[in-house]
């Protein structure tokens, strides 16, 4: 289990490297990452059909109740700046080739097309807010993790309430 919990983290990773307890010429990308690489393995393809089916459930399930399903992508920082992708490549050693910053929401897209359930893909408007503000303290996510801070939260709930208004509930 430990183990396993270093080889996942690149901090945990490169101290075990420098304590001479991992290989250095071994360059170990964490599991969380391996959705951006294409063919998929098979972990990550059956993680898909997974996804797929319980997508399909819950939009069964709310259609059972009279309501239309919504799936809101919560898009990577990797994904929204693209510096850090590049940093996390050359981290990582991750050629270009097979690898796209964008794999998992061109992945959940398909999956949520062929399922027929509306997709508020907020990626594009991220981008865009992360270019017009480039600053630390104008970021949407917080610096030391993946999580949206106060500002990535208002973008995503401006967007959800836009879609919200718009939708055929608010049009009588």
């Amino acid at each position: 289990w430990i183990r396993g919990r270093i080889k996942n983290s690149s901090t945990l990773f490169s101290l075990a490297i420098a304590l001479g307890l991992a290989d250095p010429g071994k360059t170990f990308i964490p599991k969380e990452y391996r959705v951006y690489q294409k063919p998929y393995s098979p972990e990550i393809h059956e993680a898909w059909l997974v996804t797929a089916a319980l997508l399909a459930k819950l939009k069964q399930e709310a259609r059972s109740i009279g309501s239309d399903l919504l799936v809101f992508h919560v898009p990577g920082r990797a994904s929204v700046y693209t510096q850090e992708w590049e940093q996390m490549k050359q981290h990582y050693a991750i050629s270009a080739e097979g690898w796209h910053s964008e794999q998992v929401n061109l992945e959940l897209g398909e999956v949520l097309a062929r399922l027929e359930i509306e997709f508020l893909n907020p990626l594009k408007r991220f981008r865009q807010r992360a270019k017009d503000f480039p600053s630390d303290g104008d970021r949407l996510y917080f610096k030391g993790d993946g999580h949206w801070n106060r500002k990535g939260h208002r973008l995503a709930g401006e967007m959800l309430a836009e879609t919200i208004v718009q939708s055929r509930f608010f049009q009588d």
